[in-house]
């Protein structure tokens, strides 16, 4: 009688817990620049346009998501290397490149691992890239 109340006892466990409410799904949830380009890439890899678009900010023509989809798509591979950066340009005009640690710290601190200061000419060539959009 013993053995069967234990095995009643393991199995009421391993039911309530599987149905709990609680499930940490938040590997998925794209609540950080690493989570969201992992998500990005697997998306394109995938083939899944509409979750690939899920990750742009709202205002995004239909033309530019195909194109940003489109660029991820044809340079993505099954693996990776994942960097965090900042731009940050200074009313001097100088731009400089924050590269971050890969994750934030037990305490949830993000800290810089390198600033590189990046040549006029590239500093021009991706701001101007990334406003193109908005020239329409």
């Amino acid at each position: 009688m013993k053995k069967w109340s234990w095995i009643l006892i393991i199995a009421l466990t391993v039911i309530l817990t599987g149905c709990s409410n609680n499930n940490d799904n938040s590997a998925w949830v794209p609540d950080s620049p690493l989570k969201t380009t992992s998500l990005m890439n697997q998306y394109a890899r995938d083939d899944n346009y509409e979750q690939f678009k899920k990750l742009l900010q709202e205002g995004n023509d239909e033309e530019s998501i195909k194109k940003m989809y489109d660029t991820v798509k044809q340079t993505a591979t099954d693996s990776s290397k994942i960097n965090n950066f900042t731009l940050v340009t200074f009313d001097n005009g100088k731009t400089v490149l924050v590269h971050f640690i890969p994750a934030a710290t037990e305490d949830g601190v993000v800290l810089i691992q390198d600033v590189i200061e990046l040549p006029t000419e590239i500093a021009s060539y991706i701001d101007d890239e990334l406003n193109k959009r908005f020239e329409r």
